[in-house]
């Protein structure tokens, strides 16, 4: 199944049958892009153009179909193409709106900058025009107008089988390009669809795994997430607050993106290093610099220093040379007290929003109270901010991984606190999914978990799972894992594949498609029952699709958490976690 962008047809006319063309073109093979209303926006002289492709196709190996959609009856008479209604056509022929349209995306595609990549002397790009109420032996029953092809028309039979008809048409050789065939690399492809055309559709940029995209659908920024994006852009200072998985760090990197398109200078501080990386290889914007603390401590004052940093903003304050326009904190409740006593009491956060409010920028903090496991207590800067606002859509897991995330959070999670996300709407926008699974045993050798560990791998490398999309995660630290004699560099080996191993703290704000969650045993559940530490839920949050738990629990123990949760200790202790947790027993 071809991935449709978006998932459903964008507003159409019904007579249009759009909807019918679109769910046709969904039968295509899932190497196939289809985009729907693709719209290019094109200012020239103080004029802006807007056009719209109806369907472009794309094939990495195939290369780019532009396609203008015509229903209903059609004529072309003295030179015209004329609606049923007797009125022209735009552009005077479909034909020529598809070669126009073509045209345009290749002005576009030229235009972008911030890639050295030759896309239109290693990609063919050709036109159609589709009329879907007519038979092929319609268009040989007399001449077409000059403008028109036989060959670059798509009727009635490509509803039925759309990959052959559209197959024939990008097979053609296209004299402006040298009889070029596409040679994309997957990476390169990668780039034109996450960084060229998705943008064009407000779809949050996604790191690079096909079956990422795939799978995700390219998932479209939600309602809530672009009126947060609208409503940054009037508001100067912001702390937005948001549960696992709904969006906070698109919607950051997302506005970093739009503050440097205007030609500003935007700093994005994290606190992970394993996040910092990724959103440099998978964001790399023009006037977006990312950094961990740590490293933007290295950078501004050579060392890891937090008093003398804020000494040194404080200095740039005064005489006005702080660098950047824009200021953006993703992992906002990690530089709090006390794990990160040093940060938060050196002043940093705040020196950086005073520098922006007296320049005129805009300082914006992402934070989840709930993932508050490397200090205890929220920063200043997102406790006295004045404007707060909150996520509340799950827009990462399935609904059977949202709902175990939180299994062990407090029941009264809506009453009890303004800040936490209400779990009514969590999960409007995701799929059901699988059932995440649970191995409750205890006492067992470090042998035994391996071999545990090891049939997981297998049944989603059987899957077509690739070794880079699957995560082993602990609950605790690495030294103290069960796993920390067989791991080498963060890498578990198995079978000729290399697995990433690391902490549930390390992966925060980053996602796999499979989660392998390891060392569960009780003090990470109750800590998370009592919501000390939130371990279990940034875990299991991490998963996309498919979670594995794999827990060292006696019978004592599943009983006192039971009791905690005031669930009925009596049954099957382990049957109670499991249920406890909406998790399989394995």
């Amino acid at each position: 199944m071809a991935i449709m962008l978006p998932e459903k047809p964008k507003h159409f006319a019904p007579q249009s049958r759009e909807d019918e063309m679109f769910e046709s073109l969904r039968k295509l093979p899932d190497d196939y892009f289809v985009f729907h209303s693709f719209r290019i926006i094109q200012t020239s002289n103080n004029v802006v153009r807007e056009n719209e492709i109806d369907f472009l196709v794309f094939n990495r190996e195939k290369g780019i179909l532009c396609i203008e959609a015509k229903t209903g009856r059609v004529r072309y008479k003295n030179g015209s193409w004329i609606y049923s209604s007797g009125l022209p056509m735009k552009y005077n022929s479909p034909y020529t709106k598809a070669s126009c349209d073509k045209h345009d995306l290749i002005r576009r595609i030229n235009d972008y900058k911030k890639s050295r990549i030759d896309f239109v002397g290693k990609c063919k790009f050709l036109h159609a025009a589709w009329f879907p109420d007519y038979d092929h032996a319609d268009f040989l029953k007399s001449a077409l107008p000059p403008e028109a092809d036989i060959k670059l028309t798509l009727t009635s039979e490509a509803m039925h089988d759309p990959q052959t008809y559209i197959d024939k048409i990008l097979n053609l050789s296209v004299d402006s390009q040298s009889n070029l065939q596409t040679t994309l690399t997957e990476q390169e492809a990668q780039i034109l669809v996450e960084q060229i055309l998705c943008p064009v559709y407000d779809i949050a940029p996604l790191d690079a795994t096909s079956r990422k995209i795939t799978e995700r659908k390219m998932a479209r920024l939600l309602d809530e997430q672009i009126s947060v994006l609208n409503f940054l852009d009037e508001q100067k200072s912001v702390a937005i607050n948001g549960g696992a998985g709904t969006g906070k760090t698109f919607i950051a990197v997302e506005k970093a993106h739009r503050l440097s398109l205007t030609g500003a200078n935007v700093l994005f501080l994290c606190f992970n290093t394993k996040l910092k990386d990724w959103l440099v290889k998978t964001y790399n914007y023009a006037g977006v610099d990312y950094y961990n603390i740590d490293g933007y401590a290295y950078k501004t004052c050579g060392a890891l220093d937090y008093v003398r940093l804020n000494a040194v903003l404080e200095s740039k304050f005064f005489d006005r040379s702080f660098e950047y326009d824009y200021v953006i904190v993703d992992e906002g409740q990690d530089f709090g007290r006390s794990g990160d006593e040093e940060i938060e009491e050196s002043g940093v956060l705040l020196t950086l929003k005073l520098i922006m409010d007296e320049s005129g920028g805009a300082f914006y903090i992402f934070y989840d109270r709930l993932q508050l496991v490397q200090g205890d207590v929220l920063p200043k800067v997102i406790s006295e901010c004045d404007c707060k606002i909150t996520l509340y859509k799950n827009c990462r897991n399935t609904k059977s991984i949202g709902k175990t995330s939180v299994s062990l959070l407090s029941k009264e999670i809506d009453s009890r606190s303004k800040n936490k996300f209400k779990l009514m709407n969590f999960w409007e926008n995701a799929v059901d999914g699988t059932a995440p699974n649970i191995t409750i045993s205890n006492n067992v050798t470090v042998e035994e978990k391996e071999r545990l560990l090891r049939e997981a791998l297998d049944k989603y490398i059987d899957e077509d799972f690739k070794q880079s999309e699957i995560v082993i995660l602990t609950c605790k630290t690495l030294d103290k894992s069960f796993l920390v004699s067989k791991v080498s560099n963060e890498i578990y080996q198995y079978n000729c594949r290399q697995f990433h191993f690391t902490t549930c703290r390390k992966f925060k704000g980053l996602e796999a498609a499979v989660v392998i969650l390891v060392d569960v045993d009780k003090s990470i559940i109750l800590e998370n029952l009592r919501e000390t530490k939130c371990i279990f839920y940034v875990g299991t949050s991490r998963a996309r699709h498919n979670l594995e738990i794999f827990s060292d629990l006696s019978e004592d123990d599943c009983r006192e958490i039971a009791l905690e949760r005031a669930e009925d200790s009596k049954k099957k202790p382990a049957k109670v976690i499991a249920n406890l947790l909406s998790a399989c027993l394995v």
